[in-house]
């Protein structure tokens, strides 16, 4: 009615402990699901890593795995945002 806000104005989202990435009804395997969340890492990572061996000190895996790993998923200079 006036100037001042209330708690009872204020609507905050719920907060749930539990996040999941997959629906529990999915189609899939666990390994197609890992090379999702894996192709979904490094496209997020290689901007900030452009390198195959600073993406592979960040994760602690060889660089030649890196690269092995970006070449499958198709994941280069030119498909990502740096």
């Amino acid at each position: 009615d006036g100037n001042e806000i209330t708690k009872e104005d204020i609507q905050l989202p719920s907060c749930t402990p539990s996040m999941t990435y997959v629906d529990e009804n999915f189609e899939g395997t666990l390994d197609e699901e890992v090379k999702k969340f894996e192709r979904d890492l490094l496209k997020k990572l290689y901007p900030s890593y452009p390198s195959t061996r600073q993406l592979a000190k960040k994760l602690g895996l060889s660089h030649t795995a890196i690269a092995n790993k970006l070449r499958e998923y198709g994941i280069n200079k030119a498909t990502v945002k740096l």
